[in-house]
């Protein structure tokens, strides 16, 4: 559970994926957890999760490119929400078990 204003979870990872083959995969991925795009570049990728009971305006994932094999996953809640009830970490979870079943 996150507190903040609003709350947000960050998760830094390294694969053994390089920089393209993640990006692609990223876009399926969000596209399979049917995660809106919003915008995108060569350096991170920002997409919308829809509303939910626990989050009625939904969240905000950004998934940045660090280097050629690290990512970084942000969530954060779009209204200005103090308590996520876990949620931001659950689409951190999400996108990372997606990635993980392509890679593993």
């Amino acid at each position: 559970m996150s507190l903040g204003f609003p709350a947000f979870s960050v998760r830094r990872v390294a694969l053994s994926v390089k920089g393209l083959e993640l990006y692609a995969a990223s876009e399926s991925i969000l596209s399979e957890l049917k995660w809106i795009v919003t915008e995108k570049n060569k350096q991170f990728i920002i997409a919308k999760v829809p509303p939910s009971f626990v989050s009625p305006l939904g969240e905000i994932i950004t998934i940045r490119f660090v280097s050629g094999k690290e990512l970084e996953i942000k969530s954060r809640c779009v209204f200005a929400q103090f308590l996520d009830w876990g949620k931001n970490e659950q689409n951190i979870d999400a996108y990372l078990k997606k990635l993980y079943e392509m890679y593993l």
